[in-house]
Order: structure tokens, then sequence, then C-alpha cells
């Protein structure tokens, strides 16, 4: 049996006591709960010392859990997100289950489900669903920042990400390839007479265009590619443990992919089908002691010879 619960990020301390109250033993009195009961202050303390400050729901939820496997309150945890992140499951699979929707000023955030071999109480189901208030409160703010860094790091057009993303993955995909002396390679992408393709269809109907190779390179590539929209027409792609000839074989992939596209689902009709685009590309592999910089240019080099030789090439050396 599921349970929603509609949390409110302003306490309301008359209905809390009612529910407690309502959750009491009967005779029992609110005064007369042992300190261990509904977890105890200190734990719910604890649990809020160690969510606040984080902003990321994948660790909230692991804290959480953690929270609850110290105190025996579960075995394992199941979170379905309400996002486009990803459902995540701790711990291990019991028998007896827990189940939430939680809800913050009715803002959905999330399912969550506890599993462990007893059955719960009364008294520890109240624990976990404070508990639940406080990482719903930490749930919000972190998704919140994941909706405003998104914001700040993603194209609004193709949905990949900007040139501020792009250099803030470039850094972080060097400092790895350093540590840990495995390939990277890079592809700059521009795409070939878009602006007579603009000129043709407009400006809606040239969005339109990019949106569509913007959704082939999504599909050309592996989830563990990196791609961006540098500017205008122009993409970059990042591909991590990625050699010179993987990112030529995936550059060839990209262009045999676009060929493919239809008239209908580019949007050209009779009049603009010889404006149906093409891509040139330019590849670079990581060498030691490049920078960001050094890496970007060489890429950006081998685009400019690619398009010398009479554009919808690839050109990885010069």
């Amino acid at each position: 049996m599921e349970k929603v619960i509609p949390f409110s990020s302003k306490p309301n301390t008359d209905a809390v006591a009612a529910n407690t109250r309502a959750h009491l033993p009967t005779g029992q009195a609110l005064a007369d709960l042992p300190n261990s009961w509904n977890g105890g202050a200190e734990q719910q303390l604890l649990l809020m010392q160690r969510l606040i400050g984080c902003n990321e729901v994948e660790s909230l939820i692991s804290l959480f859990f953690r929270w609850c496997s110290d105190l025996g309150l579960a075995d394992g945890l199941t979170y379905e997100a309400i996002t486009d992140a990803a459902d995540l499951n701790l711990g291990n699979r019991r028998h007896h289950n827990a189940n939430y929707t939680l809800n913050l000023d009715q803002m959905a955030l999330g399912r969550v489900t506890l599993c462990r071999r007893e059955r719960f109480n009364e008294n520890e189901l109240l624990s976990v669903e404070q508990a639940l208030g406080t990482l719903s409160r930490c749930l919000r703010t972190a998704i919140e920042f994941q909706t405003l860094q998104e914001m700040v790091t993603q194209d609004a057009l193709t949905g990949l990400g900007n040139r501020l993303s792009l250099h803030q993955w470039i850094e972080r995909e060097l400092s790895r390839t350093r540590r840990h002396n495995s390939p990277l390679a890079l592809m700059m992408i521009d795409v070939d007479h878009f602006k007579k393709i603009n000129d043709a269809v407009g400006h809606i109907g040239g969005d339109h265009v990019l949106k569509t190779i913007a959704s082939v390179f999504k599909r050309s590539t592996r989830g563990s590619d990196l791609l961006f929209r540098f500017g205008g027409d122009e993409f970059t792609i990042l591909l991590p443990h990625t050699d010179l000839q993987g990112a030529c074989d995936a550059a060839r992939q990209i262009r045999n992919n676009l060929a493919r596209i239809s008239d209908d689902e580019l949007a050209l009709d009779t009049a603009t089908k010889g404006l149906r685009p093409d891509v040139s590309i330019g590849i670079a592999d990581y060498r030691p002691g490049d920078t960001q910089d050094s890496l970007l240019q060489r890429a950006d080099t081998r685009l400019y010879h690619a398009k010398a030789q009479g554009r919808g090439a690839v050109c990885s050396n010069v």
C-alpha cells in the first residue's frame, strides 16, 4: 500500500502534533514518549546535518538510505524519480515494504520504497515519515538547483550542452585522461551552407533543421559521449575513452545517419530539396601536454581543412 505525503515547507506544528498523537499507543501521552521513539530528536537532527548542503539527488537518496540502514529502518530502498534522473535501487530487496509518494508544496518529488525483512511497526513508520519530511525539503532544493544548472549550461534550442558547459567538461575529461592515461577525442562540426538553408526556409525552418541534426548526433553517439552546440551552426562532440580511429568511425556514422534523414523529417519541400544539410567534421585526439585551447584549436584547424576539401568531409590529420 502506498502513502502520499503532502509535506509543506512551512511546518504546521498543530498538524504534526495531531499526526503524532494518532500514532500513539492507546492511553499514552505525547510527553510520555521515550527519546528513542520517533527515531529520536538526535537522530532526526543527525539526518538533517547529513542532508543539508547536498545538491545532488542521487547523493541525497544514498545518505537518507544510510541513515535508515544505521537505525535498522530499512535493508533496501528504491527511489523513482519524477525528473529525467535515473531511478535508484540501494541495498537488498526484502519482503516487507513501506511505499511513499513525496510532494512538497504541491511539487512532486518522486516515490520512495523502503523494504526490510521484519514488518514495520507504527512507531518506526512515524520515524520514517518525519525523516521523509527532511528529505523532501532537501530534494526540492536539489531539483531546483539542477533545473537552474541546466538552464545555465544547456542550449535552449537543441537541448545539447552549451559553450559554457563544453569548457567545464573538457577540463574534467582532460584531468581524467591525464590521470588514467586514457584516450580522448574531440570533434568540431559545421553544418555546410547553413546560411543558404536558413535563407530558403526562414529562421523557424532553420531552427528545425538544427534540432533535427542535433537529434542525429544523439542517435549516432554513445551515452558516454558529450554533445554541445558551440554556437550558430557549429557543434562539438567530446568522446572519452576514444582514440583517433574510433572518432573517425563515429564521424562517418554521423554523416551516414544524416544522409538517411528524410526530407519530411527535415521539413524540406520540393523547392528546397537541393539544400539537404551535410556536415564537415574536424577531429583531434589528446596529446600529452594538451590544454583545452590546444585541443580545440587542432580540431578547429582540421575542420577548416575538411571544408577546404569541398565540405561534407572528415579530416583527422593535417
